[in-house]
Order: structure tokens, then sequence, then C-alpha cells
């Protein structure tokens, strides 16, 4: 293991680890690398106090002195959630029933185990230099604990590190949006209301949608939304029973009971913006090249780091079928075209067509989707169309940009001074 981020994603299975071995009958929620270090989200069934921390470092240096085998199991989602439940973690076994993957990893050391993704194991002599720095409560369904903690290769480099005046305490989105009256949670967990001035904001993101939309020829629908495990499809289904030529767009607002967590970044009830592009074969690369541009604009202006990500990796029908391939070089060909920079994510399954997003990460460090373009495959054959379709999304989530905003930002001026450049598009 020669990555830094690598080294402190097993370290924060370690620190999990520790915690259960201090206070069995806490409740996992996840944690994971982060520019400061690692953390993870405990939810403890007392008052949980700082100085704990050296009973959990302790425990900690323990499993390392061990050198406790750390094993990967690669199992189909309800046997790895069935077997987190028999570990008495239920939320790790509901965020492993999310997933969408035909298999999915956990890690095992020793009795404890984790939903952690494809994490490369540590070598023999994995040195011990770490440090708890601080916790932090969010109320969410439960008041979550969030402990920081940071680590490093070489003792000399966590020195260093102690001395700097870092801020390993990150931006907030669910405080800093509070303390500007833009939005509050509501009594049901998982919702938030949009004050007056957080629906400003929201109009200021709409306004320009809607005008730049106009100015691309889309026409505005409005349709019904039921509760489904995929509103994107749902969207894509009700357009396809309406039209089979032209340039559409909606907003609409989506319920997803299975969210919660994590505030605006992942709210319940959120707002979200879908456009269709039917147009010929011979259009299609065209058509992509520009929508990849324009969704990237905003991300431009307002200053967000972001990355570029094409997921090919079908999932059932079609999944591997010519036309698929064919719109994942088509994909290649585009970004390449564009200059644009990207990366492959080969393991994120996608459904109906390939797709490339846009990922921003939030103050923390954790990558969250927002925009994306998809070219559809599978509705298309099913319904024997002979346009191409492309499927974008502006903003993704309105909740989640904002929230990102905020973090990104860190503070009303800069905050504002965003929203006026986004109105200067």
């Amino acid at each position: 293991m020669k990555n830094l981020s690598d080294l402190r994603q097993t370290f924060s299975l370690i620190l999990a680890k520790a915690v259960l071995e201090v206070f069995p009958s806490t409740l996992l929620v996840g944690g994971s690398s982060a520019k400061f270090g690692f953390y993870y989200d405990f939810v403890f069934l007392f008052a949980f106090k700082k100085e704990f921390f050296s009973l959990i470092e302790e425990a900690m240096r323990k499993i390392l002195k061990e050198k406790q085998p750390f094993k990967k199991l690669e199992m189909v989602p309800a046997n790895a959630a069935d077997f987190l439940r028999f570990k008495k973690q239920p939320l790790r076994a509901y965020e492993v029933e999310k997933s969408q993957k035909s298999l999915v990893f956990l890690t095992q050391i020793g009795e404890f185990v984790d939903y952690s993704f494809a994490l490369p194991l540590p070598h023999e002599g994995f040195p011990p230099v770490f440090k708890l720095l601080d916790f932090k409560e969010r109320q969410e369904d439960e008041v979550v604990t969030r402990i920081f903690a940071t680590g490093f290769f070489l003792k000399d480099e966590l020195k260093a590190f102690l001395k700097q005046d870092v801020s390993f305490d990150p931006v907030d989105h669910k405080q800093l949006g509070e303390d500007l009256k833009l939005f509050a949670p509501l009594e049901d967990p998982g919702y938030w209301a949009f004050l007056p001035k957080g629906e400003a904001v929201r109009e200021v993101l709409v306004k320009y949608w809607k005008e730049a939309s106009v100015k691309q020829n889309f026409q505005f629908v409005t349709t019904p939304r039921k509760l489904s495990d995929d509103p994107s499809k749902e969207i894509l289904e009700t357009h396809l029973g309406l039209f089979k030529e032209g340039r559409f767009a909606e907003i609409t607002y989506v319920n997803d009971e299975e969210a919660g967590f994590e505030g605006m970044l992942n709210p319940k009830g959120y707002f979200y913006d879908q456009e269709h592009i039917f147009c010929s074969e011979e259009d299609l690369l065209k058509e992509t090249i520009s929508s990849l541009q324009f969704i990237l604009k905003i991300f431009k202006i307002t200053g967000f780091e972001y990355s570029m990500v094409l997921c090919p990796h079908g999932v059932g029908r079609l999944g591997s079928s010519p036309l698929w391939k064919k719109r994942v070089q088509l994909f290649k060909k585009a970004l390449e075209t564009s200059s644009l920079s990207y990366v492959i994510d080969v393991e994120e399954p996608v459904f109906g067509g390939p797709r490339v997003e846009i990922r921003v990460k939030d103050d923390v460090g954790k990558p969250w989707a927002c925009s994306f373009v998809k070219l559809e495959c599978v509705l298309l054959q099913d319904l024997k169309l002979t346009n191409a379709l492309l499927v974008r999304s502006t903003f993704g989530r309105f909740e989640r940009f904002m929230a990102l905003l905020l973090e990104h930002t860190k503070e009303a001026s800069s905050f504002y001074q965003a929203l006026e450049r986004i109105k200067m598009l």
C-alpha cells in the first residue's frame, strides 16, 4: 500500500473496529478517508465524550499490534445485508440493500465486518501512525457522532501535521444553511423545507436552467410522479409515452424514502431536473458534445473542483449489447474530441444506457454525483424507436447542488457571489 488515501480508508475501518471493541452496542453508519485524514460516523447509545479518545486509540494500537488479517468478502447484496444484521449492524445492512451492484465487498478483520468497496489490503508491519482529533454530532433519524482523525505512513509526517493550524472540522452545509435562513429540517427526519431566502436561491438556479433550455429549443412539460425506485427512468418512460421526437425538459419533485442521511446532500424529498433529446444517429455525437459542454458551465462558473466519470458498466438486459458498446465508444469520442479529462468507473452499475457523471466532493472529501448525460439503449430497443435518445440532468438534485455550493464557498459572501456569477450566465 503506497497511496495515502488507501491507508486512511483502512484506518477508518480500524477506528470502527476499535469503537465496537470498547463500546459493543454502538451502531456503525460509515466512514472514509478525507483531505485531513479520515473519519467514521457512529450512533452511540449514550452521550459521547472526548475523554473516550484514549480508550479508542489504545484499542486501535492493540488491533495494529496483533496484525489481524484483513479479508475481502465478495457477496451478493442480500447475503451481505443478512450477514451485517447478524453482526447487529442494521444501518450498514440498509446501505448494502440500496446497492444496485450484482456483487458487493465486505471487509473482515477478525470478528469485525463492515461494508466497504474493493479496498487494498495493508501489508504486514502496517505502521500505527494516527491520531484522533475531535468529534461532532448531528441530528438525523438518530444523533450521529462523527469522529475526526488523521493518519500517515511516517511518524514525522504526523508530527508535522499536528504542528500546523489545519482545519479538520469541515464546513457543515446544514448549519450554514440554517444560519443563513436558507432551509430548515422538518419534524419528519430526512425532509427539508426551503425558507424564503432559500427559495429565492433555488429560483436563481431554476431561472438559469429555464433560460438556458429555451436557448437550446427545449419545451417544458410537467408529469406526475409515482413512488419509484428510479425516478429518472419513470420520467423517461412517461415522456416516451407522449413523445417520439423533439426536446423536452422537466423539473419534478421526488420522494425517496430510502434516503435521509447527510442532510441536503441526500434528502428524502428533492427537486430534480431531466432533459430528453430525440435526434438522428448522425447528430448524436454533436448533441453529446454539446450536452457535455453545457452541463460543465455551471460547475466552471461556480469554481467547483469536479471530475468527469464515464460509467460504462451495464446491468441487466442489453448491458453488453452491440448498441451499448457503440454508445460507450461514442462517449469516449465525444470526451476526447472536446479535450475533456475523464476517468472510467467500471464498478458503478448503470441501467438503460452508459452515462457520464459530474462528481463533486463535499468538504469532507466524499464524492457526490450531480449532473449527468446518458445515452439510452434499453427503452429505445423495447419501443423499436429509430431515433437516438440522449438523457441529461443539468443540476441533478437541486438540494444537493446547493449543499455542495455552501460547503465549497464556506461562508455567506462567497456563496452569494457564486449565485451572482450564475445570474450573469
